[in-house]
């Protein structure tokens, strides 16, 4: 009798670290998580005609490997979906410059709501400023990026380009260079491995 309740403790009892221990894990990696910059959804819309794109500037302390964009963004067609992509851009004395990576055509479904769409993209950076952008597929400007007037001074550019081949460097005829902030993060891995959001 004793054996039999002494094997059913140490079952009970290994039941509890096998839960335990993701538990932890998940813990952790709330710990090792951080943000820079601005944290809240901004409460204005712009939308992004077709081939038009919309960056702002960020700074990166350290080096990393983006995984993905994510904006706070909406559809505003109820009966067709359309299609985004994410843009990384370097910076030259305060402007987007090179191309340095672009993701795939994702699409956004047909009447989506406000809400943070993730987009996937890859690049390694080293610390720096960068031009996080979006350019869209749409001829009706459905697609409604959230952002603000309230960003540093020549922090944003709105251009047009082109959607299905984006050029090797940031176009500059006819930007229109303001003050905005957009509803868009990049997140990006360190290599200690700590995942953090870039703004």
């Amino acid at each position: 009798m004793g054996v039999l309740v002494y094997n059913l403790y140490d079952r009970l009892t290994m039941k509890k670290i096998l839960f335990i221990i993701p538990l932890l894990l998940l813990i952790c990696s709330i710990c090792l998580a951080a943000t820079l910059g601005i944290t809240t959804t901004k409460s204005e819309t712009y939308g992004l005609d077709q081939n038009d794109i919309a960056a702002y500037k960020v700074s990166m302390s350290e080096a990393g490997s983006v995984t993905k964009f994510t904006a706070y963004i909406k559809n505003g067609d109820g009966s067709y979906s359309h299609n985004i992509k994410a843009l990384l851009y370097s910076d030259d004395s305060g402007y987007p410059d090179s191309l340095l990576a672009s993701s795939s055509s994702t699409s956004v479904s047909a009447g989506y709501g406000a809400g943070w769409f993730d987009i996937t993209i890859s690049y390694s950076l080293s610390s720096g400023t960068f031009w996080l952008g979006l350019i869209s597929d749409d001829e009706s400007g459905s697609i409604q990026v959230y952002g603000d007037e309230n960003g540093a001074t020549d922090n944003s550019t709105y251009v047009s380009d082109s959607f299905s081949s984006p050029s090797s460097t940031a176009p500059t005829a006819g930007a229109y260079i303001s003050d905005r902030d957009y509803s868009l993060y990049a997140t990006y891995t360190t290599a200690s491995g700590r995942t953090r959001r870039l703004f």
